[in-house]
This record gives C-alpha cells, sequence and structure tokens, in this order.
C-alpha cells in the first residue's frame, strides 16, 4: 500500500494537462507497483452551480485534469478534507463520478452522514483492513448549515467507539487524519495532536496518516505502531483567487513523501520516497531524508518540553509570516518595502495568526 499526501490538481496542473506534460513520471513506476495507493484529493472539479462563498480560499479544477488521478494510480481517494465542499454539490458529484467511472473508491464525505461515516474495508493478503477518514473543525471546511452535505468529523469519543467495533470485525485498522488547523504551514503537529494519536493507537488504531500541514512533519512509533503527522503536498499548485495570487511557500511546501507499506503477515514494514515538486514535476531526492531526520529530532525535544514547543509556535504564528512576506519565494525585500501597503500588511499579518 501506497500513501499520499495532498492532492491538489489547481491552477497550474490545468495547464500542464493541456499541454500533455507528464509532471508525475517520477514516481509513476513506484505507483503502478504497489498494489493500493491512497491519498487525500484536496481539489475538486469545478461544478455548474458556482461556489462556497463561505470558504476562503477555495479551491477548484477541471474535470479533465483530474485525469492525472489515473497516472498516479489511485485507488482510494480520501474526501474529509477542507476543501472537498468548495464547489458547492455540483463540483463534489462531478468529482465522485469521475472517481467511480474510473475505479476510484472514497470516503469521508457524502450527502448522508451515513455514507460520510463509511470506512473502506479490504482485504489484504491474509487481513482485513478498515480504513476511516476523519477532518477536524479547526481545519474549517465552512460547509453551509443548509447544504445537506456531510463530512466524517472527527470526535475522539466517536473514532474509539469506530475502532473499537471494527477490531471486532477486521484485523487493522487505519486513521487518516486531515487535522491539526492552528499549525497549517507548520513543520511541526499542535501540542494536542501526540497525545491525541497516542491515545487512537492506545484504543486499538494500527497506523495514523495525517493531512492538511501540507508540509512534512515529524513520523515516529509509538507501540510498535506508526504515527505520521502529516504527509505534506503531494501535488499543489500557487492558488489563483479572486485574480490575485497566493504563492506555496517553496521552501516548506515542496517537500513531501511516499509511505509504503508492505505487509506481511502481522508485519508492516514501511519505508519513505522523498520528494520534491519546486517546479510542478515532482522528483525522487534522497537527501531530503537527513531534513526530515534532523525535524524529528527536534520534535523529540518538543515532545518534552512544552516551553520549547511554545517558542516554536509563536515564531511559526507571528515571526515566519513577516518573513515570508519580504524573503519567501526569493522575493526582494527593498521591493517589498517600496510596494509595501501598511493596512494590507497587517491584514495579511492578522490572516497569519487567526
Amino acid at each position: 500500500m501506497s500513501f499520499l499526501g495532498d492532492i491538489s490538481l489547481n491552477n497550474e496542473y490545468e495547464n500542464q494537462f493541456r499541454l500533455g506534460k507528464k509532471p508525475f513520471e517520477d514516481v509513476s513506476n513506484i505507483l503502478s507497483e504497489s498494489d493500493f495507493v491512497i491519498g487525500n484529493l484536496e481539489c475538486i472539479s469545478r461544478g455548474i452551480n458556482g461556489e462556497n462563498y463561505l470558504k476562503r480560499p477555495r479551491l477548484n479544477t477541471s474535470l479533465s485534469t483530474l485525469n492525472y488521478l489515473k497516472d498516479i494510480n489511485l485507488n482510494l481517494a480520501l474526501l474529509a478534507n477542507n476543501h472537498v465542499y468548495d464547489n458547492l454539490k455540483s463540483g463534489f458529484d462531478r468529482t465522485v463520478n469521475f472517481l467511480e467511472n474510473n475505479n476510484i473508491a472514497y470516503i469521508g464525505a457524502g450527502h448522508t452522514l451515513k455514507d460520510a461515516k463509511k470506512p473502506y474495508v479490504k482485504k489484504i493478503g491474509d487481513e482485513i483492513v478498515a480504513i476511516f477518514n476523519y477532518v477536524t473543525k479547526d481545519t474549517n471546511p465552512n460547509i453551509p448549515i443548509d447544504s445537506n452535505f456531510y463530512v466524517n468529523w472527527f470526535d475522539l469519543k466517536e473514532v474509539a467507539r469506530d475502532i473499537l467495533y471494527y477490531s471486532k470485525v477486521t484485523d487493522k485498522i487505519i486513521l487518516c487524519l486531515h487535522w491539526g488547523g492552528r499549525c497549517e504551514g507548520g513543520f511541526y503537529p499542535d501540542w494536542p495532536q501526540p497525545t491525541i494519536a497516542q491515545k487512537l493507537i492506545d484504543c486499538g488504531a494500527d497506523l495514523i496518516i495525517g493531512c492538511h500541514s501540507h508540509t512534512f512533519q515529524p513520523y515516529e512509533r509509538y507501540k510498535d505502531k506508526m504515527i505520521y503527522y502529516s504527509l505534506g503536498n503531494f501535488c499543489f499548485s500557487d492558488i489563483v483567487f479572486e485574480g490575485k495570487v497566493i504563492e506555496l511557500d517553496r521552501k516548506k511546501r515542496t517537500d513531501s513523501a511516499i509511505i509504503n507499506l508492505e505487509i506481511k503477515g502481522n508485519n508492516w514494514d514501511y519505508n519513505l520516497v522523498p520528494f520534491n515538486f519546486d517546479n510542478l514535476n515532482l522528483v525522487i531526492d534522497y537527501s531530503l531524508v537527513k531534513k526530515f531526520n534532523s525535524r524529528n529530532t527536534r520534535f523529540n525535544l518538543f515532545l518534552r518540553y512544552k516551553f520549547v514547543w511554545s517558542f516554536y509556535f509563536f515564531k511559526f504564528k507571528y515571526i515566519d509570516p513577516i518573513m515570508f512576506y519580504f524573503f519567501g519565494n526569493d522575493r526582494n525585500p527593498i521591493n517589498q518595502i517600496k510596494n509595501l501597503n501598511f493596512f494590507k500588511f497587517i491584514k495579511f499579518i492578522s490572516s497569519k495568526a487567526n
């Protein structure tokens, strides 16, 4: 099995598709050899009835660009995320129709609560595996109250009940979580997340795969079970929203990894395939392992001392946005100062702090 992070075929990927480009060639062999590929589908097709104006920013793509999902051999799309209703019912329906027509299963969202909560159950070798997908409210999906649309909300007690029930009828439980809204864009999970993850393992989960931060966050082994706090972006383009370009932070949001899981009886073996997509084309880069290992080392320090994590959180929340504004993506700080609109700058910093 292979796990991918956030899949967003927005904006420039549409142009890539129209031009016949193949941005996933470097990883296509790995994914084509995988028996089952799972990824968080962050960006859905444009609909015919407008957009969800409660959500900012919104993501969208063309229905034809979703054909890239076949290039990455996607078998299961995770839809419990904060952009699943960006293009309302029409966009969602067009997307799931595409998935169904291409034999791609999906979980985590639907027009009934039962559909949204239903896990995907698959026999792998001699074991039956249940895969769940949840989204936390702090990621702000902003789904209209009267939409008659449902996502599988994360609630610790309900997830524990799901694990308890399905552990009686399956052999293994995998949880795919879209979570950590306060730390979107950060290299480390929010302070409560490790405690929550460990409680889920204690309840009987066998693997936790996280998404939403758009960065590759640390991972750890707890009671011989793996926790990946966030896999980062598998693919994502700069967002063009309301006539403006929202740039990805190239130093944070273009490094990621594929997590391969090989199941041999009761043994679950993992390997990590790191890659970069700075120019939209995915390139495998094993030099990133050293960076990820260093991040893990610092994470262990954060776990021991909350004041260290608090210092990091202050820097991430208030200092990093200022540094990105002036220096991010090789910007010229002098030009940034010349073009600075004080009121817009304050609004920008406030948006990052909230």
